[in-house]
């Protein structure tokens, strides 16, 4: 290959890899609008006191799009290594962040997560909110405190993703 082919597919690559960030970008800013859009339908409707659990998980959703969006300037900006193989995680990432947004209430109403502050209610509103955000932001430690809390309360032992994960990374470190 000569250098004027090489700087050819170089810059064909640069193309691809900009097109992939910018539409990932786009993919997760709507995302973010759509649930902002919701959040603010739940609120002005007077109903919006009675689906607390759907404003946990949009609280949730903007942590997973926060996440995902610092993750893309990261890699793409900051530390050059964007690689399209991670493309699949930052679309599934903000909707398991939805998720936990749910799961977050339920525990919480259920009195498996317990805060430590005196509970009132727009207080306890806002606090759910807090921990439904970093629940999505942090989806990851969310679902350790999870099994921490399955562990404790129910007697299961960690899943074998979590092994498996924990042993992967091990295998990589001492190769």
């Amino acid at each position: 290959m000569n250098d004027h082919e090489h700087v050819e597919e170089k810059n064909r690559n640069s193309r691809q890899e900009n097109s992939q960030v910018y539409g990932v970008t786009a993919y997760i800013l709507l995302l973010l609008s759509l649930i902002i859009y919701f959040y603010h339908q739940l609120t002005e409707s007077s109903t919006s006191e009675s689906h607390p659990f759907l404003q946990c998980m949009l609280f949730s959703g903007v942590g997973g799009c926060t996440y995902c969006l610092r993750g893309i300037y990261l890699n793409y900006c900051v530390k050059n290594q964007w690689t399209s193989r991670w493309i699949p995680w930052y679309i599934i990432r903000p909707i398991v962040s939805l998720i936990c947004g749910l799961i977050c209430f339920v525990f919480v109403k259920a009195g498996v997560l317990i805060f430590e502050a005196e509970q009132v209610d727009v207080a306890s509103n806002y606090a759910l909110y807090a921990i439904s955000f970093i629940s999505g932001y942090n989806v990851d430690n969310f679902m350790k405190k999870l099994e921490e809390v399955s562990k404790v309360v129910f007697g299961i032992n960690e899943s074998n993703i979590s092994n498996t994960a924990n042993t992967n990374i091990i295998k990589k470190k001492t190769s």
